[in-house]
């Protein structure tokens, strides 16, 4: 069974797992009064409940914002709220036959609307919350990261308000993502500040953004010293990421003029972290530079070695074949 982005750990974060659960049955029943129950009031401090579903308070300006939006789409769709609830209501007995470190969650939010993904991370307070630790982990990375997912803007201040204010790995890393995807100038400047400076959620930050295509990220990862193994490998997956080819080819990325320059940008910094570092995370620096699969790879692994030492040499001339044999594969497939 592959692994939930939950169940993964910081050391390592493979570039193509995906989640994929079976389909769980929920206690209905619960979830149905959780929704009939009603909003409450809105209050006019930030809510930071008891249990609460995330581990920052979120500001009256937006709650304020969301709550007229809340209100009519739950009018007009309840059931995506529905399913939400259903799945809040679950979260403990979820937890408690996970067979990783966190029990999906992402997975079963799919197709379901923003503000109904929104509500419990807004408005805590409407719902019976998880009395198990991990299970809130698992619920708010789950809810901003399938809320991330559908890349709309509205939800912009809420992520900007959990990046600013949580401690939670997964949290900030799923709010990272989510903004990434969004790519608003000053979210990718924030961003790229937050990559560069050494603090205790940077790691969270670096392992979220990845789907941010920006040659401001790269560059920003290339600052991030590579001597600690579980930073240097989040960088090296960051890369491989960001540069993918397999991304940069899809409709949505296909017309963007940065791309060229993205790529070219990722393979470099990818080069440096191979150099830099040894073993796993050397391999895991071969991956990304595989997977950006940047046509000029080889000449860049030609000038590097004019000042490599004599294991670096090695190591590159050991590389190159590995670049050559992949981009020939994916001519092939083209």
């Amino acid at each position: 069974m592959h692994r939930t982005r939950l169940q993964r750990t910081p050391r390592r974060l493979p570039l193509r797992e995906r989640a994929r659960v079976a389909p769980g049955v929920f206690a209905a029943s619960l979830a149905l009064a959780a929704f009939l129950a009603g909003p409450a009031s809105l209050a006019e401090t930030p809510v930071k409940a008891t249990n609460s579903l995330v581990s920052v308070a979120i500001g009256a300006d937006v709650r304020t914002n969301l709550e007229a939006g809340i209100a009519a789409e739950k009018q007009a769709h309840p059931e995506a709220f529905r399913t939400v609830a259903a799945v809040v209501a679950s979260a403990d007995a979820r937890d408690q036959k996970k067979r990783g470190l966190y029990a999906a969650t992402a997975p079963l939010l799919h197709n379901v609307s923003l503000l109904a993904l929104l509500e419990p991370l807004a408005f805590p307070e409407r719902f019976a919350m998880p009395s198990r630790e991990a299970a809130r982990i698992s619920l708010r990375a789950g809810l901003l990261e399938a809320a991330g997912a559908l890349r709309d803007a509205k939800a912009a201040p809420l992520f900007r308000e959990v990046l600013a204010g949580s401690s939670e790995y997964y949290e900030v890393r799923a709010a990272a993502e989510a903004l990434g995807k969004l790519g608003i100038e000053s979210d990718v400047a924030n961003l790229a500040q937050r990559v560069k400076t050494a603090s205790p959620l940077q790691n969270a930050i670096i392992a979220g953004v990845g789907d941010c295509r920006k040659v401001a990220i790269v560059e920003a990862l290339g600052t991030v010293p590579t001597d600690n193994e579980t930073t240097a490998r989040l960088v090296a997956n960051a890369l491989g990421r960001i540069g993918s080819s397999w991304a940069w080819e899809t409709p949505a990325l296909r017309s963007l003029p940065e791309g060229p320059a993205v790529r070219a940008a990722a393979a470099k910094q990818a080069i440096r972290v191979y150099l830099a570092t040894e073993g796993a995370t050397r391999a895991t620096a071969a991956d990304a530079l595989t997977t950006v699969a940047w046509p000029q790879t080889s000449k860049l692994i030609e000038v590097s070695r004019e000042n490599a030492t004599p294991p670096q040499q090695q190591a590159l001339d050991a590389l190159a074949p590995q670049v050559a044999a992949f981009a020939g594969k994916k001519a092939v497939a083209k």
